[in-house]
């Protein structure tokens, strides 16, 4: 079965989507105990050349709470190459649970299997990837890989829907004043961990 028709069949429609905050979102995706495909929207606004505001709305399909290590030696087994990848620490953030933690900004890791779509604009109005003018990025350098594992960190605050298991979710902006509250007590405990040493 072709990975697009898989994705089709897994992710059907769900007729009432749930609307959730970011507290919400935190939660559910904490309680995952494995590794689980989803689906996401996200509006994040990406470094580039161009002058102006650049931002950056896409929908991918991955894979959460996955293990790096064993995805890049399983595909390195797969195209006949030595098992022996050994990952490096993060560059940045510290690990609460099934999260990445941050700058006081919660984000999840996904392991990247389809990017269904993604556009671009300047200021709001579309644009094309010669005007954008990213950065050059070479994916998995050290994987030693013909088709590296994409990893890509997406923050919470910037994730607009989200899908598994048949559950689709609208993730609103704003927080209530009560989920608020128990958002700035994850990160108030996360600094706690950190201060002690915890945190990894």
């Amino acid at each position: 079965m072709k990975l697009s028709s898989f994705f089709g069949r897994f992710f059907g429609r769900t007729k009432h989507p749930q609307v959730i905050d970011r507290a919400e979102l935190a939660e559910i995706l904490q309680k995952i105990q494995s590794a689980t495909i989803i689906s996401l929207e996200a509006l994040t606004y990406p470094r580039a050349k161009a002058n102006g505001l650049v931002s950056k709305k896409q929908k991918v399909v991955g894979i959460f709470k996955w293990q790096y290590k064993r995805a890049v030696n399983n595909r390195r087994y797969m195209e006949g190459k030595k098992p022996n990848f050994e990952p490096e620490p993060r560059r940045w953030g510290g690990r609460l649970g099934n999260l990445i933690v941050h700058n006081d900004k919660l984000y999840c890791e996904v392991k990247v299997e389809k990017l269904c779509w993604e556009e671009y604009y300047i200021d709001g109005q579309p644009a094309s990837l010669e005007e954008i003018e990213l950065p050059q990025k070479k994916e998995g350098s050290r994987q030693n890989l013909d088709k590296p594992v994409i990893v890509r960190d997406f923050a919470l605050e910037s994730i607009t829907k989200f899908k598994m298991l048949g559950k689709e979710f609208i993730v609103k902006e704003k927080l209530t004043r009560t989920k608020k509250k128990a958002f700035g007590k994850i990160l108030r405990v996360n600094k706690q961990r950190e201060r002690k040493g915890v945190v990894r």
